[in-house]
């Protein structure tokens, strides 16, 4: 697993850890790769527009696509030739940072600034379906109670 933007790498700490396979997390902020390796999880530092993607069975992003929405279709397809089976997304679509009204939403957007990048332009339920089925998803999943949606995308068989 390539985990892409992992930030504090709560993917292989909360469900990965002690099962088989590897497990690569990559992230721009600084903080969150050192935080993660004195964990002692496998973190470098990367920028996922411009350092190549290792290569895994699976490149999931986890709650920060929106990072990347003015270049959503060129990550994707980055995020396919790296994985061999499946690229899987996991993206916020209900946000306290657009439904929050007033200081409060400021607040809650400034709190998920990366330290560079985007981080204003979210996704709504709509909008990701949208993307999700335009790059050829073969799941989209979401519970009405979810603040997540999930797409699953094929990956490259390389």
């Amino acid at each position: 697993v390539v985990d892409v933007c992992c930030g504090t790498a709560y993917l292989y700490r909360g469900l990965l850890a002690g099962g088989t396979g590897s497990y690569v997390g990559l992230d721009f902020n600084g903080h969150f790769v050192m935080g993660a390796r004195k964990r002692g999880v496998a973190v470098r530092l990367f920028d996922v527009l411009t350092d190549p993607i290792p290569s895994a069975d699976y490149v999931v992003m986890c709650s920060s696509f929106y990072h990347v929405r003015s270049q959503e279709d060129r990550v994707l397809a980055r995020l396919r030739a790296a994985a061999r089976r499946a690229v899987i997304v996991s993206e916020p679509v209900r946000n306290l940072s657009t439904s929050l009204p007033g200081w409060a939403g400021r607040l809650a957007g400034a709190l998920t600034n990366p330290g560079g990048g985007e981080y204003t332009a979210r996704y709504d339920l709509d909008g990701f379906r949208e993307f999700a089925a335009r790059n050829g998803a073969s799941e989209i999943a979401h519970e009405v109670e979810q603040r997540n949606a999930v797409a699953v995308f094929p990956g490259s068989g390389c």
